[in-house]
């Protein structure tokens, strides 16, 4: 289904400037530099207050980028989500066994 899918780097970012978005669910490329990008283009979304980003304990590109915009005060860290929150490693389908938690959702810091 084609019709649906949203390529992070392939696609113009400006068709959401038309909606209202308050959440995003970030689940794409794991390679710093790009989630880097796409970060900022959630940013570019004027609605946007919560951006929660998969594979953030699995993906170090993924964690990493996320810590770039937290200690430049972009984003504010308000919960860890899905596997792990047992306190228990979990496993990849590759089979990687993973100690952090799946993912982390953070509030978007606007300067006022």
């Amino acid at each position: 289904r084609s019709c649906c899918r949203f390529h992070t780097l392939e696609h113009d970012w400006g068709m959401f400037a038309l909606n209202t978005i308050h959440i995003v669910f970030l689940d794409a490329s794991h390679d710093f530099e790009t989630v880097l990008q796409d970060i900022d283009n959630c940013l570019k979304i004027p609605s946007v207050s919560l951006i929660i980003f998969d594979d953030y304990g699995a993906e170090k590109g993924v964690s990493d980028a996320v810590r770039v915009f937290v200690a430049n005060g972009r984003l504010k860290p308000v919960s860890f989500m899905g596997e792990g929150g047992d306190g228990k490693p979990w496993k990849l389908r590759d089979g990687r066994e993973v100690a952090e938690r799946e993912a982390i959702a953070c509030e978007v810091v606007r300067s006022q």
